[in-house]
């Protein structure tokens, strides 16, 4: 089951995600101040203020935190209806300085998308997502069908920096 849950500061869990991702950190002789410094702050921001259309939101698997991401629903020009638009995706310090693999990092990301799928018909209905990915390197995982599961009811834009 894909379990994105939305994080903020009034019901904890958006410390239980720092704090489940600074232990992360501390394992892997990071210092958590210094990973991903220019996404965590626009995270942690957002994450104080979440309304109906705006949100940071988790990706839970077993009560651990593995994707954070700002999720907001706007009105776009040249789109009929509301935009989900997903954004400042960050996968957890185990996927980018620990031992995770390309199947690991696959799944969390089609789990990611799955629960944006939900997301934009359940909790911010809006009839097209656009999928603001990390790198240009995320374009294979999308263009190779991983996603040929899950049964995609939006219009889908994927947008690469």
């Amino acid at each position: 089951m894909v379990d994105l849950v939305q994080l903020d500061k009034k019901s904890k869990t958006w410390q239980v995600l720092a704090e489940q991702w600074k232990y992360a950190c501390d394992l892997m002789d990071e210092d958590f101040t210094q990973f991903a410094m220019s996404t965590w702050p626009v995270l942690e921001e957002s994450a104080g203020r979440n309304s109906r259309h705006e949100g940071v939101f988790g990706l839970r698997l077993d009560d651990q935190f593995h994707v954070v991401c700002c999720a907001n629903s706007v009105n776009l020009p040249g789109y009929q209806g509301r935009v989900l638009r997903i954004r400042h995706i960050l996968m957890s310090p185990f996927y980018d300085l620990g031992d995770a693999t390309i199947d690991d990092y696959s799944s969390a990301l089609s789990k990611l998308f799955a629960g944006t799928v939900k997301l934009s018909n359940d909790v911010m209905p809006s009839p097209h997502i656009k999928f603001h990915l990390r790198s240009v390197a995320d374009r294979q995982f999308f263009s190779y069908g991983h996603l040929e599961q899950w049964r995609i009811r939006a219009e889908v834009a994927i947008w690469f920096p």
